[in-house]
């Protein structure tokens, strides 16, 4: 009977650390869009001060930021790194997924 309960708290708290994990990386929504529309997508990043765009090896930019995202730009032939303010990765998300 411990062992259910004890595989049962580890159930729920790997639940709880999934959910977690999933709204600090934002929408999946978003990222299943940036990856069917990679240019788009890096476009748009680049214009939104919600985002920094790192093409090297550039240290993070801070503990506010979330990420690194990676995203594959397929006509740089490289994947670029993506990080997010994140008190506004969500509104930036919604935002282009509302224009594509």
């Amino acid at each position: 009977m411990s062992n259910a309960i004890v595989a049962l708290v580890l159930f729920v708290v790997a639940l709880g650390g999934l959910a977690v994990f999933y709204v600090k990386l934002g929408r999946m929504p978003f990222w299943r869009l940036a990856a069917s529309l990679p240019e788009k997508a890096l476009e748009f990043v680049s214009n939104d001060p919600a985002w920094v765009v790192f093409y090297g090896s550039e240290p993070s930019p801070g503990t506010e930021f979330a990420g690194p995202f990676r995203l594959h730009i397929p006509s740089l032939g490289r994947t670029v790194r993506l990080y997010a303010r994140a008190d506004q990765i969500e509104q930036s998300q919604q935002r282009f997924i509302g224009m594509n």
